[in-house]
Parts: C-alpha cells; sequence; structure tokens
C-alpha cells in the first residue's frame, strides 16, 4: 500500500510545506507527497507568482522565504521516485494555466496529480472545483489528475465524469465528524468497499485520508485501498509493514 504525505510530513511535529520536509519524505520512502499552490499578491508591479502552501494569500506581500513553484519542481525533478498531489488553493484558470504550464516545462506530466476537489468546501479550504480539470487537459492532455471526494456517496459516477487517475476520500484528521461519517453513516447508505473495487477496475486509484492513527489507517487497509494519505508517514509505513504478508 502506498503511503503519501501530507504536506511532506513525515511526523505531526514537522512544520510541513518546506522543501526540508520534502526531502525528508523521500528519505523514508513515501510514495508521494501533497502540498498546495496558490498566487502570491500582486506585487508593487501588479504581478503574482505561484508559490507553494502561502499561509496568508489573501491581501498578503509576497513573501520570499516560501518557495517558489520553480524551486519546488526542480527540487522534484531531482527525486525521480517521489510524485506530488499538487492541490490548486484558487478556483481559478489563471493560476492552472500557470501550473500546468510549469508541469510541462520540467517534464513532470507523470509524477504530478493537479489535485482539485468534488465540491468547493472554502471553510475547510477545499478550494478548487473539478471543472478545473477539463481546462487543464485542454492545456496539456498528458497532465495526471487527483479528485478529493468530498461527497464520496457514488465513486463510480465521479470517476466517469472527470476520468481522475486518484480519487482520495475526503476524511479529517482527528475528527469524530469524520469516523461517524464514514464508519456510521456512509456504512448505512452505499457499499462503500464495492465502489472502490469498481472504481479501481475501471482504473482510478483510491487514497484514504489525511488519517493519522493506528485504528483509522485499520479502517482503510479493510477497505482495500490503494494509499493512505497522512501526517504520520513514519507511524503509517511501520503499521503497513505489519499488514504485508
Amino acid at each position: 500500500m502506498e503511503i503519501w504525505a501530507h504536506q511532506g510530513k513525515i511526523s505531526p511535529n514537522y512544520p510541513g510545506n518546506t522543501l526540508a520536509d520534502f526531502n525528508q519524505a523521500h528519505e523514508i520512502g513515501v510514495k508521494g507527497i501533497e502540498t498546495d499552490v496558490c498566487f502570491t499578491a500582486p506585487d508593487k508591479n501588479g504581478k503574482q507568482r505561484p508559490v507553494i502552501h502561502h499561509p496568508n494569500k489573501d491581501g498578503a506581500p509576497p513573501n520570499e522565504s516560501l518557495p517558489s513553484l520553480d524551486s519546488f519542481l526542480e527540487l522534484l525533478k531531482s527525486l525521480p521516485k517521489l510524485s506530488c498531489c499538487l492541490e490548486l488553493k484558487e478556483d481559478n484558470e489563471k493560476l492552472v494555466s500557470a501550473v500546468v504550464d510549469k508541469i510541462t516545462e520540467y517534464g513532470l506530466e507523470g509524477r504530478i496529480y493537479l489535485t482539485v476537489c468534488q465540491t468547493r468546501v472554502p471553510f475547510l479550504q477545499l478550494e478548487a472545483s473539478a471543472k478545473l480539470i477539463f481546462k487543464a487537459r485542454v492545456q496539456n492532455p498528458k497532465i495526471k489528475t487527483h479528485i478529493i471526494a468530498t461527497f464520496p456517496f457514488n465513486l463510480p459516477a465521479l470517476a466517469r465524469k472527470y476520468s481522475p487517475d486518484i480519487i482520495s476520500l475526503g476524511w479529517l484528521p482527528e475528527s469524530k465528524l469524520s469516523e461517524w461519517f464514514f464508519k456510521t453513516f456512509l456504512m448505512k447508505l452505499v457499499n462503500l468497499r464495492h465502489q472502490i473495487k469498481l472504481v479501481q477496475d475501471a482504473g482510478t486509484k483510491i487514497i484514504g485520508g489525511i488519517v493519522n492513527e493506528e485504528k483509522d489507517f485499520e479502517y482503510f487497509v479493510h477497505l482495500n485501498v490503494d494509499g493512505i494519505m497522512t501526517d504520520n508517514s513514519i507511524t503509517a509505513m511501520k503499521f503497513i509493514e505489519t499488514k504485508s504478508p
């Protein structure tokens, strides 16, 4: 089973979204990392630049300490075994165009999964709607895509509509609400394990997460997902090793 480091974290004690974090995640052998991309606020010349995980993008001045998209892509290119789910943090085509241009320039179409949401939920910082996938594919048909399923009631329909390479199940870490929603409410409505198999058989990977606790790792192992997204990569990797035949 694949382990994906949310924000590049190998442990919840790490800050995440830094080039050092991404390097450490690569060193411990995760399949991939997740990070965000958005524009800075306009500079004095009115220009914006894509950066990795700008903490205060609304009205904030450009912060030179943040990794630029270029510096991140240069690092990723130097780590050929590492993949990335790159989540768009703005719901606009201008950002899609800028990011796809850069992915293409660096020749990383095979390892970066442009990430959007099934349905925007801004208060959960899920900003980019799934329709942006179509814009990205027009620009570069080779681009890989990943959808966060905010309401995973019909995964096969979601897969048919957008044909993503990955669907992840939108679980909030350390959330009693997520635990109740998936393990109680959703279980009564749909056969999630069966839906996952149908989607996998059609060629789309399924990732569970963000999950950080062993009982939740166990839940997603039972669902036969392809991978887990976590802030706790070291613990997740040790847990998965115990489940290997």
